[in-house]
């Protein structure tokens, strides 16, 4: 009998090695449904595996990386198109080209502001082989310089198209919103930050912390099970570098008023940011909902009040710092910055009649419910909320937009809205910079 005892005791122990890292049998519960999708996520061996179980016949993996690059110089969406033409250690481009090819698998690039990756097409039938060749490809990776070079130089070209474009300097300059103090005027003269990366650069990101399992998500998106996905990343995946990616560090919004020393012909474009609620709190969703309202009534009363047609754009963003941007282009761009910063503190201070806000929710809940079901780009929207870390804006939006109540826009406002920075590229002669700062 004690032999029977110890013989059990040490059987179960076996079994616990050998479960050790693996998933649970136990399909992850879905945090997140709808009649065509399902989401659920698990982590193996380090990796964040988000399953995207949805009603189509093929496979879609995607094999994504956080963006690292602070400078916005987008480095690593160049490398992933190079990588979606690369080849191996041991094949060239042209043979890795074939084999995938043979395999039954189709490889892109999948390149965005916060991540950049790999997207893998094929048959189920064909998973395992293409899975192989993919992991081969991020574990022995070799740049094809020819064509690598020719992306350096084509997005070097664009670039200095885009400086013709007011909306570039919008954006580029966003991050001078969390830097400077006071009103400001910048001369974007070329400097340092405008050098795009070399080909030994790209080659050496390669073997950092950007191929690393802590900054990876694995998104698959078909008909497959747990186990299966754990079972194609042994032996692939789980020998890439764990790492050690570093954090972002936080960024304070200081309230300011940027002018950028580019007149642009004919229109002007302006980006202005407050502060938001994190993307952990109830709060956030409001304040999505407060984006997307806004944007709307903006667009209506700009071409009401001015008679012009502006490309509006307004929506809350989690990181560098939880937060809401406002983008708009177009003539007379110290009107409609003034209308704009009318209208909210209009929604600051006062409650919005019922009736407003039903309309309002009617309307979002018809682009939440698109959102939700459409199976086209579920993947980069799981993607999105895993590198954001703000899952719950993703949770059940119908039933909270059904609980949001008018006194709720301007007490997410009033105490998480706080000061307001502004980048303007045009002519600011008749800008009052005092009343869009009294928000």
């Amino acid at each position: 009998m004690p032999f029977n005892r110890h013989t059990t005791f040490i059987s179960l122990i076996l079994a616990t090695l050998l479960l050790w890292g693996c998933p649970s049998n136990k399909q992850p519960k879905p945090f997140l449904s709808s009649d065509l999708t399902s989401v659920a996520r698990f982590e193996f061996s380090g990796i964040s595996v988000i399953q995207v179980q949805q009603a189509r016949l093929h496979m879609q993996v995607d094999f994504l990386f956080g963006n690292l690059d602070r400078n916005g110089q987008g480095a690593e969406q160049i490398l992933m198109k190079g990588l979606a033409q690369a080849g191996t250690s041991q094949k060239s481009p042209h043979e890795f080209a074939r084999s995938l090819e043979n395999a039954g698998g189709r490889l892109e690039a999948l390149v965005a502001a916060d991540f950049s990756g790999l997207r893998l097409k094929c048959m189920p039938e064909d998973l395992k082989n293409c899975f192989q060749l993919i992991g081969d490809l991020l574990l022995n990776p070799k740049l094809n310089p020819r064509y690598t070079i020719e992306l350096l130089e084509e997005w070097d070209q664009s670039k200095s198209t885009a400086k013709m474009d007011p909306t570039f300097w919008a954006d580029s300059l966003q991050g001078l919103l969390w830097l400077e103090a006071s009103t400001a005027t910048v001369d974007p003269s070329p400097s340092a930050d405008d050098r795009i990366p070399t080909f030994t650069q790209l080659e050496e990101m390669l073997t950092g912390p950007l191929l690393s399992r802590c900054n990876m998500a694995l998104v698959v998106s078909g008909p497959l099970d747990v186990e299966s996905i754990g079972d194609l990343i042994v032996g692939s995946l789980d020998m890439l570098p764990e790492g050690d990616c570093p954090p972002q560090s936080p960024k304070s919004l200081k309230t300011g008023v940027v002018e950028v020393l580019h007149k642009p012909e004919g229109d002007g474009a302006i980006c202005a940011t407050w502060l938001a609620p994190s993307s952990n709190l109830p709060d956030a969703f409001v304040a999505d909902a407060i984006a997307k309202m806004l944007e709307i009534k903006l667009q209506d009363l700009l071409v009401k009040k001015l008679k012009l047609a502006h490309a509006c754009r307004f929506q809350y963003i989690p990181k560098p710092a939880p937060h809401l941007r406002l983008d708009m282009m177009g003539p007379q761009m110290s009107q409609a910055a003034e209308l704009a910063a009318s209208e909210l503190r209009k929604a600051k201070n006062l409650e919005m009649s019922a009736t407003s806000l039903d309309s309002a929710k009617r309307w979002l809940g018809l682009v939440y419910q698109q959102e939700l079901e459409s199976s086209s780009n579920w993947a980069t929207t799981v993607a999105k909320a895993h590198f954001h870390e703000n899952w719950n804006m993703y949770g059940n939006p119908t039933e909270r937009l059904k609980a949001l109540l008018p006194s709720h826009v301007p007490y997410v406002l009033q105490k998480h809205c706080t000061g307001v920075s502004w980048v303007f590229v045009g002519d600011t002669t008749k800008l009052d910079k005092k009343s869009l700062l009294r928000l």
